[in-house]
């Protein structure tokens, strides 16, 4: 919006202190480029600054409860086709954290597995780490079924505006509808599947539960339905032993980092369920 109604404006992003423009992730700058900001107009901010005159535009995208009104995901739908979008067409997209725990993030324990059982049953499967931004926009654009393991992948749907599809979600956090109001005007359906049957939440000192860095596992029943709902039978590809030793080396993983981290009730759940796994704890 920023861009297009004042194109010769410098645009200020407030950074961390000390920070380098060189030291800016990659995502930031594919974003920023996609909606058309030369990297020339852009400036950190990382110190306060006086400046003669400051506009600030309304906030058209709000994390939580406000969904984008119709005019700002019109303005997106002109920005794909400004940008010459070509769409990836595929009748189910599902969009992996398959290996966020080896990089010390949270995901589903095992997840690994139900990524191969796909491969097997010719699904499509994105990684968003192995693929540019515009590759993962053009494959959000033509998944007439699109599937996502809940997380921060889900932000990059949000660069897009109206898509005839539906969109799945396979909860990793508890109770979770992370990215509702944002997608669910951009979308003709938008179903959330509570597949989780129990997490491991780590506790730090300086922010407490970090339930974004859980590790979470299937109630696979759950998971199944999930996929029998976009007519994906995963049921013959899935060998449960397979799985389970899965499972366990992401437990492993996982508790090389968090292991020291897991305080109070969480300390009893771990003990429970990585105990189903052959995991002491």
């Amino acid at each position: 919006m920023s861009v297009r109604q004042r194109p010769a404006d410098l645009v200020l992003f407030v950074g961390k202190r000390r920070q380098k423009p060189s030291e800016l992730p990659q995502i930031f700058l594919e974003i920023n480029k996609w909606f058309g900001l030369d990297a020339s107009k852009i400036r950190l901010v990382t110190k306060p600054w006086i400046v003669r005159e400051l506009r600030v535009m309304p906030q058209a995208e709000q994390l939580y409860f406000v969904p984008p009104s119709k005019e700002y995901l019109d303005l997106l739908d002109e920005n794909a086709r400004r940008a010459e979008l070509v769409p990836i067409e595929s009748d189910i997209l599902f969009v992996t954290r398959a290996g966020m725990i080896d990089r010390g993030k949270g995901s589903h324990a095992g997840e690994r597995h139900l990524v191969e059982c796909l491969g097997a049953l010719g699904v499509r499967v994105l990684d968003p780490l192995s693929a540019d931004l515009r590759t993962q926009l053009a494959s959000y654009a033509g998944a007439r079924k699109l599937l996502f393991s809940e997380g921060s992948s889900m932000h990059g749907r949000q660069l897009l505006g109206h898509v005839d599809q539906e969109i799945h979600v396979l909860v990793r956090r508890i109770g979770s509808r992370f990215c509702e109001p944002a997608l669910q005007n951009r979308v003709s359906r938008l179903s959330y599947w509570d597949v989780t049957a129990d997490q491991v939440v780590p506790t730090t000192d300086r922010h407490g539960d970090r339930e974004d860095l859980a590790i979470s596992f299937y109630d696979t029943e759950k998971v199944f339905a999930a996929f029998d709902a976009v007519g994906v039978d995963v049921r013959p590809e899935w060998n449960e032993s397979a799985y389970q030793a899965q499972v366990a080396g992401d437990i492993e993983i996982w508790l090389r980092k968090f292991g020291g981290k897991v305080k109070g009730t969480s300390r009893t759940t771990a003990t429970k369920v990585f105990g189903r796994f052959g995991v002491d704890f």
